[in-house]
C-alpha cells in the first residue's frame, strides 16, 4: 500500500486534486493569482448570443465563441412534416449585433439580430429521405424586457499521460442576459426559398465577457499554490 501512495503521489495527482480542492473552497483568488505570476496564458473575449425557441420545438441559436467563430444551431420543423436540423460549434459564416441597456432594473431591454449559414438536413416527412442542405437562418429578438445578470466560473484539470504534465484551465465568464416569452422570430432558407419561420417565440440575447487562464503544470510539481 505503501509503494501505490508513493507512486500516486509521484505522478502528481494528489497534488492536482489538492489544488482543485482548495480552488473551489477559497473560491480560487490564490490560485489564480499564482497561476498568473506562473506564466500562464490569460485571453479576454467578449461577444452576443441570440436564440429563439417557440413552443413547437423550434430552436435557431447563434452564440459567439469570441475568437471570430460561433456555435450554430437549428432545429426546425416545418407544417408539411419535414424537419430541418443543422449546427456548427466554430461556424466563420455568421454576423450577430445587439442593442442593450443594462441597468439592471425592470426597465432594462435587450434587442437583437443574428444571421448565419449553416449546414445540415432535411429529412423528410417519413424519415426515410435525408437530404444535405446549406441553410440560411435569421433570428431577432425585440424588447426583450426579463434581465437577469451572471457570474459563472470554472476549473478544468487535463493531464498529459505521454508527458506527465497537466493543463489547467480557469474560465471565468460574467454577462447580461435580456428575455421575452414573446420577443423571438427566425426564418430559415435555403437557395433562397423560404421553409420555415416563427413569431412570437421565447426570445434571448446575452451579453458576455470571458476571461481564461491556463497554465500548464511540470510533471511532479509538488506546489502551485502558496499561502504566506
Amino acid at each position: 500500500m505503501k509503494n501505490i501512495q508513493e507512486q500516486v503521489k509521484e505522478s502528481g495527482k494528489v497534488q492536482l486534486t489538492l489544488l482543485l480542492a482548495l480552488a473551489l473552497a477559497a473560491g480560487g483568488t490564490g490560485v489564480w493569482s499564482e497561476l498568473h505570476a506562473g506564466g500562464a496564458t490569460v485571453t479576454t473575449v467578449a461577444g452576443y448570443g441570440i436564440t429563439d425557441q417557440d413552443s413547437l420545438g423550434d430552436l435557431a441559436l447563434i452564440d459567439e465563441n469570441g475568437d471570430g467563430t460561433a456555435q450554430t444551431f437549428l432545429f426546425a420543423y416545418p407544417p408539411d412534416g419535414s424537419s430541418l436540423l443543422g449546427s456548427d460549434f466554430a461556424n466563420t459564416n455568421y454576423s450577430i449585433a445587439a442593442n442593450v441597456q443594462p441597468d439592471r432594473s425592470r426597465n432594462a431591454t435587450g434587442s437583437g439580430t443574428g444571421s448565419a449559414t449553416i449546414d445540415g438536413t432535411i429529412i423528410d416527412p417519413t424519415y426515410t429521405i435525408f437530404t444535405p442542405a446549406t441553410f440560411q437562418v435569421d433570428i431577432a429578438v425585440n424588447g426583450a424586457n426579463d434581465y437577469s445578470a451572471y457570474v459563472n466560473k470554472g476549473l478544468s484539470i487535463t493531464p498529459d499521460p505521454s508527458t506527465g504534465e497537466s493543463t489547467i484551465t480557469y474560465v471565468n465568464s460574467t454577462g447580461d442576459q435580456y428575455a421575452g416569452a414573446t420577443a423571438g422570430s427566425f426564418t430559415v432558407s435555403v437557395g433562397g426559398t423560404n421553409l420555415d419561420g416563427t413569431t412570437g417565440g421565447f426570445g434571448i440575447v446575452n451579453v458576455y465577457s470571458t476571461r481564461t487562464v491556463v497554465r500548464i503544470s511540470p510533471s511532479g510539481s509538488t506546489h502551485t499554490h502558496h499561502r504566506h
